[in-house]
C-alpha cells in the first residue's frame, strides 16, 4: 500500500474512475467488494477536489488548472506539476524518494493534509 491521500487531491470523476477501476489500481487488485468500493467511493465524491474548493485553498488552486479529461494520478495536474518543476529527476530517484506520488518522503506533514513550503525536508539519500 502507499501514503493515504487526502481526497481533496483529486476531482470526483478521478475517484470514480479509481474505484470502477479498482482491480487495477496501478498494478495491484484492491479486491474491493461493492459495498467496501461504495463506501469508499461516497467519501471520496463527498470531499472531492471541487467539493473542498469552499474551504480549502490549495484544492481551488488546483481546481483552477484541471483539465476536461480527468487525471488518473495526483502527480498529472498541472499544479502539482507546476509546483515541482524545479526538482531534478536525479533527486526524485533517492532511495528515501523513488517517486514524485511519495508526498511524505519530503512533506513531513503530509499525512495531516499540510503541503507548505515550511514543512518540506528534501532527503540527502
Amino acid at each position: 500500500c502507499h501514503f493515504l491521500f487526502q481526497s481533496w487531491l483529486l476531482p470526483a470523476r478521478s475517484w470514480e474512475l479509481m474505484i470502477e477501476g479498482n482491480e487495477d489500481h496501478f498494478g495491484e487488485d484492491l479486491a474491493l467488494d461493492e459495498e467496501t468500493a461504495n463506501e469508499i467511493l461516497g467519501y471520496l465524491v463527498t470531499n472531492s477536489m471541487e467539493n473542498a474548493a469552499s474551504w480549502n485553498k490549495r484544492a481551488r488552486k488546483m481546481l483552477r488548472g484541471l483539465p476536461s479529461t480527468p487525471p488518473a494520478s495526483i502527480t498529472e495536474l498541472s499544479y502539482i506539476k507546476k509546483k515541482h518543476r524545479k526538482i531534478k529527476a536525479k533527486v526524485l530517484e533517492r532511495e528515501s524518494i523513488k517517486t514524485l506520488s511519495n508526498c511524505v518522503a519530503c512533506h513531513t506533514r503530509a499525512d495531516r493534509g499540510k503541503y507548505d513550503d515550511d514543512n518540506v525536508k528534501i532527503p540527502k539519500k
